[in-house]
């Protein structure tokens, strides 16, 4: 598939970039023998880390039919453009319904 002439302004319907939902993340249980911190301040010091880290290993996903395009936040342009580009060359081949 190509562009239409005169590009992503042509395109119909017109290309959508989101933020994507990353899945809840179940907490990690305390080890044995540790003392529990108080509630909400592990959960709040690991929330801050996660959308990162999670963004780190998940790529982009997109709904072709729509032209919709569903971006991790991954916190700096290089790993944005090598996920993007991990996706594109590894599911060029491969169609999945989600």
């Amino acid at each position: 598939p190509r562009l239409p002439l005169g590009g992503l302004a042509r395109l119909r319907p017109r290309l959508t970039v989101v933020l994507k939902a990353r899945p809840p993340m179940a907490s990690p249980a305390p080890a044995s023998g540790a003392e529990e911190a108080p509630a909400g301040a592990a959960a709040a010091s690991s929330e801050a880390a996660a959308p990162q880290a999670a963004a780190a290993i998940e790529l982009p996903s997109a709904s072709t039919c729509t032209n919709y395009l569903k971006l991790p936040d991954y916190g700096s342009e290089e790993l944005l453009r090598k996920h993007l580009l991990t996706a594109i060359h590894e599911g060029s081949g491969a169609f999945f319904l989600s």
